[in-house]
């Protein structure tokens, strides 16, 4: 079946063992300087600098006392709460205790040990003793102890000594491309507290695609201040006070006199000049009014005996302005400086002197001011160090993310490569040194999150901000709490199993909306008593949930994060009058599941407070009928999944607003709001299941690619840490790669697909590629046949090679040989390397099918007169075909629609074989009164006005009733046993009038004019005014075609129908094409259902008969091509594939 689950994290009770199992195997304890045999230090992140092992443990129960003994309230209250939240204690606070206590005690004498944010941990088994000379060092060290239970729920007898390396560790976030809600920046905050982080850096403004020039301060300079979303002076200003009790400093950022667009918006006396060569940029500092303004803006920021931003420190930008005006711009920072420092402030600013590519400013900086060192090509090492300020790293080719990859930054951190290669004082891989890590001008490192390309409207939504800072802010808290001991001291391994266990969420904070149970939650309805984690505001019935438009569901949690999955089951009666919300409530913006008023279903999700994407999928919901519906979201995309059988891709409505060089790029992540679902929507619900995986999409979707996430074995690596490793090659992310070992010319990698499969495509990404190469393929993982060679290719470069094989090969290993290494030009002493491959994929699907079917047929078309309808429509299909292959996930239902659509439009010989036939009417067996126009004569009347030209259906109480219990049923013969290949019939909605669009209309096919099976229901258009086709698509046979029209409204008005296909062959003495199936087929022809030893187009035909019920198979094994016990769509489409020879049946 499709639905296996792909989960970004190991799940968390698991991980408890496996973490335990990995310490202890570990060569190198979590951090340790003096470690005995006994216990190890605790789990926590950061790990824990100095530890002695006791023996026994300290397990918290609900009769625990944490004892405040200093009087710091707010901290060990926040501590308790941990213990709620993590853990499940609801521990009492109390002033004295010391058995089964844990007991926080100030004590200034250790400030001279482990400095203002350090603590000691004395444990025992009945008692854990807390000191610290502030109440931040006691805020950490219960910290440490909560940490401790969540992942082993205990905390290990011993002496811990911990202190951070650095005293800045820090992370900026760029709010000004991307609004953060005040409530989210809170919660990020508070997730980076929990890892000891002390100060995070926020962006307030700058400028984005689309001219977007923002600042998301308050101000009262007139035009300054942001109106899709900024902060108030006074939340800011909380927040800030609220952050410094979880011991976290934010640094406001006010970037000039570049990244400063905003302020080209100022009206009035401070209209400020830009400067000519960069008007939508860069203030004109050659203009004294520019520093008057923006001292004008510090002091209203930094002045006053309550000042908007708090601190001693504040950021002032100072990068990326016309190298040209260096004297200029050296003069402007020190004003700058020198005025921030006269209101108090210490000044941070991005460094900028001295590189080879051009600099900034000079080496004469003047006042109390740090820097951020970010690019080596604009600001030299040694010309940064010689300012003999505070720095702090925040190197760019490492640190940085842009979402979405841009730039040539990463789109998420490689938190384990990372960790094994990079160091506080370096700034590369190769161990390039910013500094000795000792040196004192070295503060710390930061990690910065950018939005440069947020508001180019391909889908990013601060969501995928949070969602990148998991990774971040853990690998910057560690190297900069333990410094050279994630060198010395701690394995990488050891990192990545506190990691995993511990980033999930934080004490009083999640962020990434993850609080669900390893196995999620579901709702089945099957008593009338909702779990703990769910309301029902409303009744449990049948078992389903009644939704009448005031009844609803609550659940806990609020809302899940990315990747997830949310599946249920859906009746609606009728379909709301305006958008309505099926799942939402969740955040001020109202992310939410929604349906329109045609039965669309879609999403919304927030970009600011003012804006939204509203996401859609090419699916309306039929009324009732019941299907289950599954939206899955990963990392980047959200797919809806219709009964298991259907898949469908967003559809952004604002792709027409995608910048130019975004236009590739599709975003569509979504948060599932659980808070309110179902108010405001009517019929029943059911089965509602939410989990915290993604859901593959399996053999649905047509062009997988085979290799994700499947095993690789190499001949070698050029790491032996696991940070260039075999699992990278196939991993998804290509912002990560394998790197094949540097001894030897000859290296390889193979790839185990699972299954044997028929190998048509070969796609290697790489980060470096080499000049020559095989891929090689087999069944056995013993023999292998060579399928593609190359030789004499440019080497060194990031290249994608599109491998199609001449001749598809079965396969169920690919094996990529290289041939040759290289060298990196101007570096011959550096030695060679291997190929380095950032993504190894493999496909099967058969597209040179369909793009010769389409060649053919603008070939044929082409030989047709201009104008011609044939043509026209030949044309039409083949650029819908196109058009859709082109897609980046193609799904094989939609697939097998449009080549059908291209095969009807070429052959001529799929005709509309209702034309001037006979048909029967309900009821009166006419038209109501005068709108009684001829169903069969070949003509769909697109008139808007109601009148003879259309025929109408009634089901009120007058005279000329044609309908029965609300269904008008038309019957046409069509004189003679056809091959059905499509339906349709020509309708005509209205706004008022007592003229609607039919809830339903039926399709049954019969033999005999008595006998009737259904088939399917038409494509109904729901909207208020149309004139549409409805439409339905299948393989079926008869003479006699019905059409149950339920009517939504009094009345329904049509005027054509059609009947699409061929005269069936009845020569041979019976009626049925099919022959019946062999009552004991042969295993090795599983799919052949009319039993003539082969797979053939009627195979497919009779199958998918099956699935829709109209034809029975006496063995269901014979067809259940899947394997899973049913008929269902996934067998027949699979079968399809299988006879064009683009899948191989086992």
């Amino acid at each position: 079946m499709y639905k296996k689950c792909i989960r970004r994290t190991v799940m968390k009770k698991k991980l408890a063992l496996i973490l335990s199992i990995i310490l202890l195997t570990t060569a190198v304890m979590p951090m340790a300087l003096n470690v005995s045999a006994a216990n190890a230090a605790p789990n926590v992140l950061p790990a824990i600098r100095e530890w002695t092992g006791g023996t026994g443990n300290f397990t918290p129960n609900a009769s625990t006392v944490l004892v405040n003994a200093s009087g710091v309230d707010k901290q060990i209250d926040m501590v308790a709460q941990f213990f709620q939240e993590m853990a499940g204690l609801d521990l009492a606070v109390k002033t004295s205790g010391s058995s089964n206590a844990i007991v926080f005690t100030l004590d200034s004498s250790l400030k001279s040990k482990v400095g203002e944010e350090g603590y000691t941990i004395n444990a025992t088994s009945s008692k854990i003793d807390i000191k610290a000379p502030t109440k931040i060092g006691l805020f950490y060290g219960g910290i440490s102890v909560v940490q401790s239970v969540y992942a082993d729920g205990y905390f290990p007898c011993g002496t811990a000594t911990d202190y951070p390396a650095y005293s800045k560790r820090t992370g900026m976030i760029d709010v000004a491309r991307a609004y953060v809600p005040m409530e989210e920046l809170n919660k990020i905050t508070r997730y980076m507290s929990w890892y000891k982080m002390n100060e995070v850096q926020i962006h307030l403004n700058d400028i984005g695609y689309y001219n977007y020039l923002i600042f998301r301060l308050e101000s009262d300079i007139p035009g300054l201040t942001a109106t899709d979303g900024h902060y108030t002076k006074e939340e800011y200003r909380q927040y800030q006070k609220d952050m410094l009790e979880y011991g976290v400093t934010v640094i406001s950022e006010i970037d000039t006199p570049a990244h400063a667009g905003a302020f080209s918006l100022i009206t009035g006396e401070d209209k400020i000049s830009m400067l000519p060569s960069k008007p939508t940029s860069c203030l004109d500092i050659t203009d004294p009014n520019v520093t008057r303004v923006v001292k004008k803006l510090f002091t209203e920021m930094l002045g006053g005996d309550d000042p908007v931003i708090i601190g001693d420190t504040v950021h002032i930008g100072m990068d990326e302005y016309p190298d040209e005006y260096k004297t200029q711009m050296e003069t402007y920072c020190n004003e700058i400086i020198a005025h921030v420092n006269s209101l108090g402030y210490k000044a941070r600013i991005w460094s900028g002197v001295g590189a080879d590519g051009g600099c900034l400013y000079g080496a004469n900086l003047k006042g109390d001011f740090e820097v951020n060192f970010w690019a080596t090509n604009l600001s030299g090492i040694s010309e940064t160090m010689a300012l003999n300020c505070g720095v702090i790293n925040t190197i760019n080719n490492l640190l940085y993310v842009v979402p979405s990859t841009n730039y040539g930054f990463v789109d998420y951190y490689d938190v384990e490569k990372l960790y094994s290669k990079w160091q506080v004082n370096t700034v590369d891989y190769y161990g390039t040194k910013l500094c000795e890590a000792n040196d004192s001008r070295l503060l710390g490192a930061s990690f910065a999150i950018w939005n440069d390309i947020h508001t180019g409207y391909f889908g990013l939504t601060y969501r995928d901000i949070i969602d990148r800072l998991r990774g971040m802010v853990c690998l910057i808290a560690e190297k900069n709490w333990c410094g050279t001991d994630t060198v010395s001291k701690i394995s990488t391994a050891n990192f990545m199993a506190r990691y995993n266990t511990l980033s999930v969420r934080a004490g009083d904070s999640d962020p990434f909306n993850t609080s669900l149970p390893d196995e999620g939650i579901k709702l089945d309805f099957s008593s009338s008593t909702a779990p703990s984690y769910a309301t029902y505001n409303g009744t449990v019935s049948g078992g389903s949930f009644k939704l009448d438009g005031t009844s609803y569901i609550s659940m806990t949690p609020n809302a899940v994060g990315f990747p997830n999955s949310l599946s249920f089951e859906l009746t609606l009666s009728e379909y709301p009058t305006q958008k309505t919300a099926l799942f939402g409530g969740y955040d001020s913006i109202g992310s939410e599941v929604f349906i329109d008023k045609d039965g669309t279903i879609g999403f919304k999700s927030e970009i600011s407070e003012t804006d939204c994407y509203n996401f859609t999928f090419d699916y309306k919901i039929p009324l009732n009928q019941t299907v289950k519906l599954c939206l899955t979201s990963g990392i980047k995309n959200t797919r809806l999944i219709v009964n298991d059988s259907l898949a469908f891709e967003t559809i952004n409505d604002k792709q027409h607003m995608v910048y130019d060089s975004l236009k590739e790029k599709r975003w569509s992540t979504f948060v599932i709001p659980l808070e309110k679902i179902g108010y405001g929507i009517k019929g029943k619900i059911d089965d509602i299941e939410v989990i915290e995986a993604e859901t593959e999409l399996g053999e649905l979707q047509a062009n997988a690619n085979l290799a994700f996430g499947k095993t690789v074995t190499v001949s070698g690596t050029e790491t032996s840490d696991g940070s260039l490793g075999p699992a990278l090659a196939v991993d998804g992310n290509e912002s990560t790669r394998l790197s094949l070992a540097r001894d030897k010319d000859e290296q390889w990698m193979v790839v185990d697909l699972g299954d044997t499969y028929t190998v048509r495509r070969v796609e290697i990404m790489f980060k470096s590629r080499v000049s020559a190469y095989q891929i090689l393929v087999s069944t056995d993982n013993k023999n292998y046949t060579k399928v593609y060679e190359v030789s004499g290719l440019e080497d060194y470069i990031s290249a994608t090679d599109n491998i199609v094989l001449d001749t598809p090969a079965n396969a169920r290993y690919v094996k990529f040989l290289q041939l040759d290494r290289y060298t990196v030009p101007n570096y011959p002493s550096w030695g060679e390397y291997s190929a380095g491959i950032t993504e190894f994929r493999v496909f099967s699907f058969n597209m040179q099918f369909y793009t010769d079917a389409i060649a053919q047929a603008r070939e044929y078309a082409n030989t047709l007169p201009a104008g011609d309808v044939t043509r026209e429509n030949i044309l039409e299909a083949a650029t819908a075909l196109e058009e859709y292959l082109a897609s980046e996930a193609i799904y094989q239902a939609n697939i097998d629609r449009l080549y059908y659509e291209l095969q009807s439009a070429v052959s001529g010989e799929d005709d509309n074989v209702a034309k001037e036939k006979p048909y029967t009417v309900s009821g009166s067996g006419v038209g109501f009164g005068s709108y009684t126009a001829n169903l069969t004569d070949g003509v769909a009347s697109d008139t808007e006005e109601f009148n003879s030209e259309w025929f109408g259906l009634y089901k009120g109480n007058s005279d000329g009733k044609n309908t029965v219990d609300g269904v008008g049923t038309i019957v046409v013969d069509l004189e003679g046993v056809y091959d059905i290949t499509r339906v349709r019939a020509h309708f005509r909605n209205a706004n008022g009038s007592g003229v609607g669009a039919p809830t339903k209309v039926a399709v049954s096919v019969s033999d005999n004019g008595e006998t009737f099976t259904k088939v399917g229901n038409l494509s109904i258009d729901t909207a208020e005014n149309s004139i549409y086709w409805a439409a339905l698509y299948g393989s079926t046979k008869g003479r006699y075609v019905q059409l149950d029209v339920e009517l939504g409204n009094t009345f329904a008005f049509l005027n054509e129908i059609e009947v699409f296909g061929t005269e069936s062959d009845t020569s041979g003495g019976s009626s049925d094409p099919f022959p019946p199936v062999d009552p004991d087929p042969s295993p090795d022809l599983i799919g052949d259902i009319n039993g003539n030893q082969e797979i053939d187009a009627v195979d497919y035909a009779l199958l998918k008969r099956a699935y829709f019920g109209i034809y029975n198979i006496s063995d269901i094994a014979v067809g259940d091509i899947n394997n899973n016990d049913e008929i269902d769509a996934v067998d027949y489409a699979l079968l399809k594939r299988a006879y064009f020879g683009i899948y191989s049946i086992n």
